[in-house]
Formats: C-alpha cells, structure tokens, sequence
C-alpha cells in the first residue's frame, strides 16, 4: 500500500483482478514534496494485458481532519475517473472506496467504462515522419501514470443551475481523450521512461444519467479549503510491464530469476565485459 509519513492516516492501493499488487519505489527518487507543499509519494507496478484494475482509497479512522472534509480525485493515463466526497458525520470512522472505472455525460445519457491494462506495438521510427513521432511523443507523456489527488474541502453550498452551459464541449474532449493510440513510434516510448501499456477504458455501457443535486432550481458546488485548489497529498502508480520495470531499474533482472536463471545471467554479464 502507498502511505505517507508526513500524511498519517490515508492509503492508497492498486488492485488487478481483486488482489493488492505489489509495490516498488525507485531507489534513486529523493522527491518527497513539491514546491507548493504537496506531499507525494511514488510507487512503481507491474502492468499485464488484459488486467482489469482498480484503485482503492481508504482513511483511517484517526486520520486528522484540518477541514470540513476530505475528497480525492482519480486521473488515469491524464484522464479524470471521478472525483470522491467524503460522507457527512465520518470524521472518526473509516471511509473507503474502490475505483474500477468512470463515466461522463453526453446528450445522450451518461457511459461508464472499466479500467484494463493494454499492451500496444512500438514500430520502427523510419516508419513515421517527425512530426508524427512528435505527436506519439505527447501522447505518450500521458500515459503510464495512475493519479489520486487528496483535497481538504469546505462544506459544500447550493448556487443557481447554469443550465450547463459547456458541459457538451467538455464531455466531448472527456469522450475523445478514452481513446487509446494501439501503436507508437519506438522514440516516443523508448528511453528514461520504458512505457510498455496503457489503459483501455474498455467495457462500456450507456447507463440512466443520475440527476444533479438540487433544492429550488440550486445545484450543489464543492468549495475547497484552499482559494488555489491544490491538493494536500497526491499518490502516484507508475505502471509498467516487468521487463520495462527492469529497464528502468526498478527492480534487479536478478530478483524475479531462479538460481539457474541468476547463474546464467551473471556468466553472461561476465562474458560480455570481457
């Protein structure tokens, strides 16, 4: 599970088909905290095709509230899954979550979709024009990421319905970003970072769009305790396949090997340094 020292009482987990995987952290990160006082923690997963996922938030009863409440928000390869109120009246008991997808709204009702790992082709860059590779290269700084986002909240009040006015645009852009590019050029995905999979926001469903929270032609809108909206902590899932985690020195080749297989890469290495 990640935790934070300096944040006791939050944990955030990564589940693949219902168990907990288990966690790395880069021996050579130092970053604990951010230059606006948010503090963070890394971990590193291993990714396999096909896997559904999903992550699992919890507070911990004794978790030390500075505000009204708490709330996270879950971004996914740079896409929102949705963003999580705290319950009334549960300062001192436990809240939990799991997260195995999101959904937006559109005109035609609300989908929802489910998070699942998916491997894609990395071809040879003669294959594509510069400015292809460039374009590979921005979607790939999108992915390879899980996100949750912790917020000190104040208590939420009721405005008056705008009538939604862009919210077609916005779940327009929300629809176009679930669509995952299959293959990439090998220097967008080659390098300091050995991305391997995405995620595929597979599995959806047009589901009864739920109505707005409301009194009087009101809706509900968060306030947060912070004018600037920034989070207080932020938990961070790197994920990628085990060679990939082995590129980047994540983990030792040496450390998922039997001894036959620890003895055969180390004549290697010896034959090759000779």
């Amino acid at each position: 599970m990640a935790i934070l020292d300096d944040v006791p009482g939050l944990e955030v987990t990564i589940q693949i088909n219902g168990y907990n995987v288990r966690e790395y952290t880069d021996p050579y990160d130092k970053t604990r905290r951010s230059r606006d006082d948010c503090h963070k923690v890394t971990k590193y997963i291993e990714s396999k095709t096909g896997a559904n996922f999903a992550v699992c938030f919890l507070k911990d009863p004794d978790f030390k509230h500075l505000s009204h409440h708490i709330a996270f928000r879950v971004h996914v390869d740079s896409v929102e899954a949705g963003f999580f109120h705290e319950p009334n009246f549960f300062d001192y008991r436990e809240w939990g979550v799991k997260v195995d997808g999101g959904s937006w709204r559109n005109q035609q009702g609300t989908t929802s979709y489910k998070f699942r790992f998916s491997g894609f082709s990395v071809l040879p860059n003669d294959d594509f024009s510069l400015e292809e590779i460039e374009d590979h290269k921005k979607e790939a700084s999108r992915i390879g990421t899980i996100k949750v986002s912790v917020y000190d909240m104040q208590e939420p009040i009721f405005v008056e319905a705008d009538g939604g006015r862009g919210r077609n645009d916005r779940n327009d852009s929300a629809a176009e970003a679930l669509i995952r590019q299959d293959f990439f050029a090998e220097k967008a995905v080659k390098g300091d970072r050995a991305l391997t999979h995405s995620v595929d926001f597979g599995h959806r469903q047009q589901i009864r769009a739920l109505p707005a929270q409301h009194r009087d032609g009101l809706v509900k809108r968060s306030v947060w305790a912070d004018p600037k909206k920034r989070p207080f902590a932020e938990f961070e899932f790197r994920y990628r396949s085990m060679e990939g985690l082995m590129q980047e020195a994540i983990i030792s080749r040496t450390d998922e090997m039997d001894d036959d297989e620890v003895r055969e890469y180390a004549q290697n290495l010896e034959r090759d340094n000779v």
